[in-house]
């Protein structure tokens, strides 16, 4: 094992590498979903102290693609609501068109 890969599982008691994972995870679900890129990046400052410490500070930036905005055209009303169909144009049914009642008993018929 290497030296690098030794620091990310001790860092913190392992907490660096389940953050890591766990983000890397969601950068990959994030890429797959919109197919856009993205990008994980790890940032490791080190600063010297005494006697052979090392002030150590990791700092991880995730840039998942995203859908910030989704847009539908609405139509207003009278009343100044937004609606999802025009209510200027007429409907072409009064009611919903259903299929009949024994539809289901005659494709059981014809199947049996």
């Amino acid at each position: 094992m290497s030296a690098f890969n030794e620091f990310v599982e001790s860092f913190k008691g392992g907490h660096l590498n389940a953050q890591m994972t766990a983000k890397m995870c969601e950068l990959v679900d994030s890429v797959g979903k919109f197919q856009q890129k993205g990008k994980l990046t790890l940032d490791i400052e080190l600063t010297p102290k005494a006697d052979g410490e090392m002030l150590t500070k990791v700092k991880y930036t995730l840039k998942a693609p995203r859908r910030d905005t989704i847009e539908s055209i609405m139509f207003t009303t009278p009343e100044n609501s937004l609606v999802d169909s025009n209510p200027k144009q007429p409907e072409l049914f009064e009611a919903p068109v259903r299929a009949p009642k024994d539809t289901h008993r005659v494709v059981k018929q014809l199947s049996a």
